[in-house]
Parts: C-alpha cells; sequence; structure tokens
C-alpha cells in the first residue's frame, strides 16, 4: 500500500516517485505523486487511463509529453492535463 513520503525508485526507467497523496488520505479521490527523473529517463511505451485523469506541472527543468499525438516541452511552472482515454507519453530528454 502507498503511504504518504514512501519513496520508489525504478533504476530501468530512471524514475522515482515519491507518494504525496494516497486514496487512503482523499478518501479515494487522488492519487498524487512526485516524479522525477534522470536525463536518460523515459517511459517504454505511450498508454491510456480507462478511468484517471493525469496532469503533469512541472516544478523544474524541462519535459516532454505527447498526448494524444500533440507533442510539446513543458518548462518550469507549466503543466498539462491529460484526459481519460487520451493516449499519452512523456520524454525526459526531449531533445
Amino acid at each position: 500500500m502507498a503511504e504518504v513520503g514512501t519513496k520508489i525508485e525504478n533504476p530501468t526507467t530512471g524514475e522515482a516517485i515519491t507518494w504525496v497523496e494516497t486514496a487512503a488520505t482523499t478518501d479515494g479521490s487522488l492519487l498524487a505523486f512526485d516524479l522525477e527523473l534522470r536525463p536518460d529517463a523515459g517511459l517504454a511505451a505511450e498508454h491510456r487511463h480507462v478511468e484517471q485523469t493525469e496532469t503533469f506541472r512541472v516544478l523544474s527543468g524541462r519535459i516532454g509529453i505527447s498526448v494524444g499525438g500533440d507533442e510539446q516541452e513543458l518548462g518550469q511552472g507549466e503543466e498539462v492535463t491529460v484526459p481519460v482515454g487520451v493516449a499519452h507519453r512523456w520524454v525526459a530528454d526531449w531533445r
């Protein structure tokens, strides 16, 4: 079970997440985590969420994201929300 403050790292993809909110702390309404990425990090495949929206908010650095085939780069302070069912993926090193 996810607990606020717990950090999980994936050395293969270069991701590390730290739980900020969980189903237990929000009565099932929200799951939130901070995502840290190595410069070479990358999600292996485009994917969709059948029930959840997903919001990417950049706290520092830059990230490339493709949402429904529309590619863009986000920088500090920018965000994008992915609607339910829309294919998306992110790339840490967009260049």
